[in-house]
This record gives C-alpha cells, sequence and structure tokens, in this order.
C-alpha cells in the first residue's frame, strides 16, 4: 500500500504541486442544497389543484368523443396534438383504440384520391402510425404516384399537405421507394431555398433551414402569423451564411471587400462581381417581397 502511494518530496510530485491550475471563476449556484431543502410542493398538490387536473383530462377524453363527429381527420389531429403537449402518457388507452382502429382499417381514415385533403390525412395517418410504433405500408400512398413510381405532376398540393408528406419521408426505411421519392418531391416543391441555389453554390455554409424555420416557431407560433415565422426564417438562414462567410471562408481581405459591400445600400457593379454578395442580396429581396 505504501508502496502505491506518491511521494510528495518525489521530482514528480514537486511539479504537479508547481504547476498553476486555472480557476474559471464560476459564480456560486443559487441553487444550493438549504435552497433546495426549503422549497415545497404541496401548494400544487392540494385537493383544488388535483380537482382542475382530473377536470381538464375529463375534458380532454370527451374531444375523442367530438372529434368521431366531426370526422376521421379531426382523429387523427388530435392524436398528434397529445403526444406534443406532453400528455401523452395520461391517454394511453385512448390513444391506443384509436390507433389500433387505424391500423385495422387505415382506408376508413384516409383516401388515395389526388387531392389535398387525402395526401394531408394519408402523410398524417401514415406518420402517427410508425412513430407509435404500428405497420404501415408505402403502399398507402401509390394513389398519388404514377406507374414510373412519381407522384403525379398534376398533383398541385398546398403548403400543408407538402410539410406531412415531408415528415412521412423521415420515418421511413431502407428500400422504401415511394418515401425516397416523396422527401425529393418535396424538397423540389418546396420553394424559395432550393430556387437559391445557395446551398450548392455556396456550399462551405451550414444548411439549417428546417432549424432556422424552427427558431421562427418559437418566437411567433401562432397560427395567423405564418407570413412572419417565413420572413423571420429567412432571415435566420441569411445571418447564419454571413456568419459562416466571416467565420470559415472568408480570408482577411474578402471581409474587408465584402463589409464594405454589405454597407453600400444601392446595388452597384461592384457588388455583382461579388458572388456571395449576390446570392445574399437576392435573398434579401425575396425576404422584402
Amino acid at each position: 500500500m505504501n508502496g502505491q502511494m506518491l511521494n510528495l518530496w518525489s521530482p514528480v510530485a514537486q511539479t504537479e504541486l508547481s504547476v498553476q491550475r486555472r480557476n474559471a471563476n464560476y459564480k456560486p449556484n443559487i441553487w444550493n442544497y438549504d435552497s433546495l431543502q426549503s422549497l415545497t410542493s404541496s401548494i400544487y398538490s392540494e385537493e383544488d389543484y388535483a380537482r382542475q387536473a382530473n377536470e381538464l383530462k375529463e375534458e380532454l377524453k370527451w374531444m375523442f368523443v367530438d372529434a368521431i363527429s366531426t370526422g376521421k381527420l379531426s382523429i387523427l389531429r388530435l392524436i398528434d396534438s397529445i403526444p406534443r403537449l406532453g400528455l401523452a402518457s395520461y391517454f394511453k388507452d385512448e390513444l391506443k383504440c384509436y390507433l389500433n382502429s387505424i391500423s385495422r382499417s387505415p382506408h376508413e381514415y384516409f383516401g388515395s384520391s389526388i387531392d389535398d385533403h387525402d395526401l394531408y390525412a394519408t402523410a398524417l395517418g401514415f406518420r402517427l402510425l410508425r412513430q407509435f410504433g404500428y405497420e404501415a405500408s408505402q403502399e398507402l400512398f401509390q394513389g398519388f404516384v404514377n406507374e414510373a413510381g412519381k407522384f403525379k405532376p398534376s398533383a398541385t398540393f398546398n403548403l400543408e399537405p407538402l410539410i406531412e408528406l415531408f415528415e412521412v419521408s423521415n420515418v421511413g426505411c431502407e428500400g422504401e421507394n415511394i418515401l425516397d421519392e416523396a422527401r425529393r418531391f418535396c424538397t423540389q416543391k418546396l420553394g424559395w431555398w432550393m430556387e437559391l441555389g445557395i446551398s450548392q453554390k455556396l456550399s462551405f455554409s451550414r444548411n439549417r433551414m428546417v432549424q432556422s424555420f424552427l427558431y421562427a416557431g418559437g418566437v411567433a407560433y401562432e397560427p395567423e402569423h405564418g407570413s412572419l415565422r417565413k420572413w423571420l426564417s429567412k432571415a435566420i438562414k441569411l445571418v447564419l451564411i454571413i456568419d459562416d462567410v466571416y467565420d470559415i471562408y472568408g480570408s482577411f481581405e474578402d471581409l474587408e471587400r465584402f463589409t464594405i459591400a454589405v454597407d453600400r445600400t444601392n446595388r452597384t457593379r461592384e457588388k455583382r462581381r461579388c458572388l456571395i454578395n449576390v446570392l445574399l442580396y437576392d435573398g434579401l429581396e425575396c425576404i422584402g417581397s
């Protein structure tokens, strides 16, 4: 035992003792042990709060009944909303009951005709089945594709079904060609970002379009603020590009010229010579429009 102990007077030990260690100088934690012990949750476990919680649970259970009378799509949307609100653990039986029904008879909940309503319902129902561990065949989308396995070009879908179809492509398995085609189709249809071609021409920059939209959704989550979310998503993405230009791509001379060009308000010939600035200017014009 003694032979394994470090000799404090050895050269190695003396070197260790003489090393100057850095100190991060962290501030004291306000949540110390005494503070945590003083907290109590008893005010939230009183009968009034328990009663209110039970009443709200019963209310939500009745929403399942109401959803049946308003249509099968309402049931799908309700099933989708409950886990997003963190309430799935309270309604396991109800969710299991309806998901079992959907799994047994999917065509009763969504069809396969070429219109927005059916594509949205089919994509939503398919995603829910996959996410909750049920089997769901990609053949449910067979009515939306032609003989070559491509989504029918005559279909002009709105944004909501396209986004839902894109989410479906993220729960696909290897070899599911229809879901692979769904991703390609949605990427092509979901607009301005691909049209600008920034991800191809500025390959050094981070491709963070979805994350940008999620940030925007956190700021402006109300349904009526859709335009604001789109505008803010574009602005955040362009800020990321500028950040990558400064942090990764540009030399000192490039950044000096770039900064001067960005500071100018008119679109001069010198601006046009800089590919990055032209793309960003076009992007900003797109935001403005």
